[in-house]
């Protein structure tokens, strides 16, 4: 099932800039940002920067032409790739969560080449069973000690992602595939 964050192979390059086609044609993944009308879908990937931060590059392509799609890599599984140490809790099982490292390391863990500088957050997706275990998670990563800001997106197929910061509040942010939208903690659960 395709959703935010998922990883995305073309079977050809999609429209945008060349550096697009090339990052296509070398066969990495594109991230998922949104799907259009016509079966297209937003896609995103980074480009390493010398300037600091990594370059943001965004393409579109149509559903079709999708040959591989996978969730983003566990980070337990490329936690020994990172350029900065990782919490151990955060490399604990936790039931009815699945930690998913997104963002400038996933790109840097994917690639092999630096994106990241000294002030480049952790981003993760928390890929939850249930809404029931986000207060969980959220509780385990507001005690956690990171050397870096961790980011964070608590992601439930079918219904979208709400930042773990935000959790709380009602109404809740809830980004989707398809829409942004303040959605009641009622209608949520």
């Amino acid at each position: 099932m395709i959703r935010r964050h998922s990883l995305v192979w073309l079977s050809e390059a999609p429209d945008g800039p060349e550096t697009a086609a090339a990052w296509q044609e070398a066969g990495n993944p594109f991230i998922v940002c949104r799907t259009r009308p016509e079966e297209t879908l937003s896609l995103g990937f980074c480009l390493p920067s010398a300037s600091g931060a990594p370059a943001r590059v965004a393409a579109r392509s149509n559903l079709s032409h999708i040959v591989e799609a996978s969730r983003p890599p566990l980070l337990g599984e490329v936690a020994a790739k990172l350029s900065m140490p990782v919490p151990p809790t955060l490399l604990e099982p936790l039931e009815g969560a699945t930690i998913r490292l997104i963002g400038s390391r996933m790109w840097e863990a994917i690639t092999g080449t630096r994106y990241t500088t000294g002030t480049s957050d952790l981003d993760l997706v928390v890929d939850l069973s249930t809404p029931g275990v986000a207060d969980e998670v959220c509780s385990l990563l507001a005690r956690i000690d990171c050397p870096v800001r961790i980011d964070a997106e608590l992601s439930f197929a079918g219904k979208g992602e709400v930042h773990w910061k935000e959790w709380g509040r009602d109404p809740l942010l809830v980004k989707s595939l398809h829409e942004v939208a303040l959605v009641s903690r009622a209608s949520f659960y």
